[in-house]
């Protein structure tokens, strides 16, 4: 489920702020794929090596999601930028070590930069993460960002 929240929130932004065209199709297969790999990030814990492949795709297994430790929560967040309307929003999913979906978040706010943006999302990630109690669940937060 988590992976086609991803999904659509990723398709949402790309109509949004770059006037990609959405395709509903590309959106399922996209998240579909990804919940594959999820599932295949298993056979690394299995000893099954860390290359698998799923039809003609390659996949390393090195790169891909991995979970927190026990006790954990792995938060990944992504803020974007519309800057003709000087509006940004955010996005958050929080993940336990079994890679289950505990807590989300989505807003929008006011922004002058992409930058701006990527540090509100953060911020808003930490108020609600403190908001919430999450913090007695030491967080590993990701981000695509670049600072």
């Amino acid at each position: 489920m988590a992976s086609v929240l991803w999904q659509i929130w990723k398709a949402r932004n790309g109509f949004i702020f770059r006037r990609q065209r959405l395709d509903a199709m590309q959106v399922v297969d996209e998240a579909l794929t990804t919940a594959r790999v999820a599932c295949l990030s298993q056979c690394r814990s299995s000893g099954t090596g860390t290359r698998a492949a799923i039809g003609q795709l390659q996949i390393n297994l090195g790169e891909l999601w991995r979970p927190p430790d026990p006790g954990c929560i792995k938060v990944n967040i992504d803020g974007a930028f519309q800057s003709n309307s000087k509006t940004g929003t955010m996005a958050c999913i929080c993940r336990d070590q079994n890679g289950m979906l505990v807590d989300g978040l989505t807003r929008d706010f006011d922004a002058s930069t992409a930058l701006q943006a990527e540090f509100m999302a953060l911020t808003i990630t930490l108020y609600h993460l403190l908001d919430t109690g999450r913090q007695r669940d030491p967080p590993i937060i990701k981000s695509t960002a670049s600072f």
